[in-house]
């Protein structure tokens, strides 16, 4: 699962609060990304339960759409 040597963790520290994520991360940046939501959640920004932050695009299809209307 891990790419490195070993799994990275990361910590964000907000008002002299830290806030870590429960588990470790592949690589850094995902550690970075996982430790700063956390803080949001604890911060009341983020849900804790539910659809969380945006992930990603989200793609449709390319038949769609006025370009390729017939």
């Amino acid at each position: 699962m891990f790419e490195g040597s070993h799994p990275i963790s990361s910590a964000v520290t907000v008002d002299g609060v830290d806030h870590q994520p429960n588990t470790a991360s592949p690589n850094k940046k995902l550690a970075k990304a996982m430790a700063a939501t956390v803080a949001l959640q604890a911060l009341g920004e983020v849900p804790a339960d539910g659809p969380g932050l945006y992930t990603g695009p989200v793609f449709t299809a390319a038949s769609t759409g006025p370009l390729f209307s017939t």
